[in-house]
Parts: structure tokens; sequence; C-alpha cells
């Protein structure tokens, strides 16, 4: 009986101490399918990116990164008829598009509120220039951390947690159709 009064006191800890852990956790936001990204975008556009800007902040308890890429559009494959985008006729000049990702300084959230949503263990990537992607953006609707109020100024949000895919470079001589095995790669 003596060994089993400490084994039974650690098992009792261990199932209150998880459960308490896990409701101290930051949430974040959960990984879309291909499927949920299509169907929650306003416009799907392939491209290659040109240059990615960031600027990156520390906000209370937030580290805070605003990222912008400048992309050369090569593709539409969804966009509202509205706005006069569709395969033959792509968007003129470069196309900006931007994404947030904040995470925690610390790991854990301490207060009385509901913790919000991050991206902390953000599994998705930054494009890079030369990099030819597609793209699952919200115009003036929710991309995971903004309402489509607070994303109504009609710019470009990527989705979260994971509105890009990286894409095959277009072969030399390409007449701008998807190429013969052209695809998605796996992440780096």
């Amino acid at each position: 009986m003596g060994r089993v009064r400490p084994v039974l006191a650690a098992l009792f800890l261990a199932c209150v101490a998880v459960p308490v852990a896990a409701s101290l956790a930051a949430p974040e936001i959960p990984l879309r399918t291909p499927e949920m990204l299509r169907s929650g975008a306003t416009h799907v556009v392939t491209g290659t990116v040109q240059r990615v800007y960031l600027s990156e902040e520390q906000d209370g308890r937030w580290e805070v990164g605003e990222h912008v890429a400048e992309l050369r559009v090569d593709g539409v494959e969804k966009a509202p008829a509205a706005s006069g985008w569709s395969e033959e006729a792509l968007p003129d000049g470069p196309l900006y598009v931007r994404w947030t990702y904040r995470t925690y300084r610390n790991r854990w959230w301490w207060g009385d509120e509901t913790p919000p949503l991050s991206s902390n263990g953000h599994r998705g990537w930054t494009p890079a220039g030369g990099e030819r992607v597609r793209v699952y953006l919200a115009s003036r609707a929710h991309d995971g951390f903004h309402t489509a109020e607070e994303n109504g100024d009609g710019g470009f949000n990527v989705l979260h947690p994971n509105g890009f895919e990286r894409l095959e470079p277009r072969s030399l001589g390409d007449d701008g159709g998807p190429g013969e095995g052209e695809g998605p790669r796996p992440p780096r």
C-alpha cells in the first residue's frame, strides 16, 4: 500500500494538471484543407512572387509580423464576376497580398478573458522572391484573423494559416496554361 499512494497521487496530479495546462495554452488557427481554402477564398490566383516585405513589432504580449508580397499573376482560378478577372483577363500590374502572423511572446495566456487565436505553431511558410505560388485570398471576407468588416478596405488578405501553396516554376516557352505535371510541392 505504501508504493501505491505515490503512484495514485502522481496519476491524480497528471489528470488534473494536463487539462488545466491545455486550457491555458494559446489556441491556434487550424490548418485548412484545399477544399476549405478554395471555398473560403474570394479569389484564387497563381503567379510568381517578385518581393516580400516584412514589418515586425512587439505589441504587449504579442510578436506581430505584417507581410506584403508583390505577385506577378499568371492565372486566375477563382474571382467574382464583378472583379473583371478571369483566365483571359488578368489583373493589370502587380498584385499586392498581405498576411499577418501573431504569436504570444509567452506560450501561455494568463488572463480572465478567452485567449484570442494565434498563428503560434504555424506550419505554413513565407514565400520568397522568384517562387511560383497559388494564393487563396479574402477581400472583404473573413481570412482567419480578421472579420469581413475588419478586412473591408478592398485589399487582399491571404487565408490563414496556410493560404499559400508552392507550385513548380513554369517552363520556358509556356503558353500561360497549366503545365504537364504541374502541382504543389511539399514545403521545404
